[in-house]
């Protein structure tokens, strides 16, 4: 749960067949209309069963609104559930990061975005949003970035 009140979904995949228990956490945050199982689509040769195979603890986090996501305030049909935008998902990373690191006991964690999910981090590592993220951070890896969407967004189906 966030501080705002959003109930966000994250998946653990960790291999419990490995001596030591789970290896070094790994977020892996999804773009513009994905969910957390683009990670995983083409099994294992996915990004996300390579970095368990690779000794990684993997979390598949997702933004508000996906995998039936909630708020402890508002409903689905409350337009206010709907009333955000990429700012706000800065803020949840913050949250989803700490959440991560207090599960794991790691004072930090890899940080991989695709598109939004890179997006997302640059908004939140920037100077009056929580900057101080970055000390949790012991990599973003930015993949595909997408910073701008331009008029893209302005047209149908969005």
């Amino acid at each position: 749960m966030t501080e705002g009140g959003w109930i966000l979904k994250a998946h653990r995949l960790s291999d419990p067949r490995r001596p030591g228990g789970a290896g070094y956490p790994v977020i892996l945050q999804h773009g513009i209309l994905c969910n957390s199982s683009h990670f995983i689509m083409c099994e294992e040769r996915s990004l996300a069963f390579w970095l368990v195979d690779q000794g990684y603890d993997v979390w598949l986090t997702n933004i508000r609104a996906n995998y039936g996501a909630g708020h402890t305030e508002f409903s689905r049909d409350d337009p206010r559930f709907w009333a955000w935008g990429l700012k706000e998902l800065a803020f949840d990373l913050r949250d989803v990061v700490e959440f991560v690191c207090e599960a794991t006991a790691h004072a930090k964690v890899a940080y991989v975005g695709h598109s939004q999910g890179s997006g997302s981090m640059y908004v939140a590592l920037s100077p009056g949003i929580c900057p101080e993220l970055g000390d949790r951070l012991s990599v973003f890896v930015a993949l595909g970035p997408s910073v701008y969407s331009g008029p893209v967004l302005r047209r149908f189906p969005f």
